[in-house]
């Protein structure tokens, strides 16, 4: 399978998907299979194992898009995955990060990086968001 790739527009869009699109337009963009998960919130993900997981609010909209490390992300020109830098360049870009455990949250871009400093079982990953899902985030778990 060729590697998916992902140009990201901050709270916009992250490659095809666009935020805000409804989850049955979303479905037919992506022919792979996927595990539908219900969330507490009462909105639905939809996980392609080891590739990408679309995350709806419980209206149906979409409001982030999750990357695995496999994926070919890019922002402004940046790649997520494999500009080895790829710290020091979204720092200069977007500002700083906020921290929390594994986290580097980038609100001006509306990204959020897991496992990017320190790597364990799971790797890394990228969270896309719209603005909404990123300052409920920083709100739950990086202001305690």
């Amino acid at each position: 399978m060729n590697q998916l790739c992902f140009d990201i527009v901050p709270f916009v869009s992250c490659g095809p998907y666009k935020f805000g699109m409804h989850l049955d337009d979303a479905e037919t963009l992506y022919n792979g299979k996927y595990d539908r998960n219900l969330r507490k919130d009462g909105g639905v993900a939809f996980q392609y194992p080891d590739l990408f997981t679309l995350v709806f609010a419980p209206d149906a909209r979409l409001e982030a898009v999750v990357l695995c490390e496999g994926c070919r992300a890019t922002i402004d020109g940046i790649s997520l995955f494999h500009d080895d830098n790829v710290l020091a360049l979204l720092a200069d870009k977007f500002s700083s990060p906020m921290k929390d455990s594994t986290y580097l949250v980038y609100p001006r871009a509306g990204l959020i990086l897991n496992e990017f400093e320190e790597f364990d079982e799971y790797g890394r990953s990228a969270s896309i968001c719209e603005k909404k899902y990123i300052d409920s985030f920083i709100e739950l778990f990086v202001k305690k």
